[in-house]
């Protein structure tokens, strides 16, 4: 995979912890990654790159983008798809998921996932339906995979939503815990070693505690 960009270091923390307590009606802020569509650029194994106008969908772990009549639609899933950058935040993709990377170190980013679960199966009958193929300029070789799930769909849905964080380095997502740590901060051994002692285990799903303790073993 290519190296993730290490200028990306600085992005500023600007998450919004999110419950696991049941929900109505999915805000634009949950079912988007993002606050906005934005200029992106999707990275691919064995693909050019392709640059435009890009969201993620936290609901379906889509691509979104629009056609020339400002249509939102869904990229097809593509397992050779890596990397998405939505001005300047980075995306990883694995297996169908979308993991939001924060740049630790160098080498160690904190990699933050959302799941979102709707409750009601009965909402989500209908998204399956067949619908034509269209595409758009900029990226004219993918096409929408059926009906594109729209947040208008989401208003009366009852939902469950949490993030989880792991950690990122090397082309390989870890498990939160006292080894990986290790592996990520080798300076900070001793203290790695301290905390564990007197804390046990890192809560994955606390987002904003695991970037701080994170950052300070790295002393960034």
């Amino acid at each position: 995979m290519r190296r993730i960009i290490t200028f990306l270091a600085a992005i500023p923390l600007s998450l919004c912890l999110l419950s696991a307590q049941d929900e109505v009606g999915i805000p634009a802020d949950v079912f988007y990654l993002m606050p906005k569509m934005a200029q992106g650029t999707l990275l691919f194994h064995d693909k050019s790159p392709v640059t435009g106008q890009f969201n993620i969908c936290a609901v379906d772990n889509t691509v979104r983008f629009k056609d020339k009549k400002g249509t939102e639609l869904a990229m097809e899933e593509d397992e050779s798809l890596l990397e998405v950058i939505i001005d300047g935040v980075p995306f990883l993709h694995r297996d169908g998921t979308f993991y939001r990377l924060y740049a630790i170190s160098d080498e160690a980013f904190v990699a933050v996932k959302r799941d979102v679960l709707i409750m009601n199966d009965a909402k989500t009958a209908s998204y399956g339906m067949e619908s034509n193929t269209t595409a758009v300029q900029t990226i004219d070789t993918y096409n929408m995979a059926g009906r594109t799930l729209d947040l208008s769909d989401m208003k009366d849905v009852p939902y469950r939503v949490t993030e989880t964080a792991a950690l990122y380095r090397k082309g390989s997502l870890l498990n939160l815990n006292k080894r990986n740590c290790t592996k990520c901060f080798p300076d900070k051994k001793a203290d790695i070693e301290a905390w564990f002692t007197a804390n046990k285990k890192m809560n994955p799903t606390d987002i904003e505690t695991v970037i701080a303790q994170c950052r300070e073993w790295s002393g960034k």
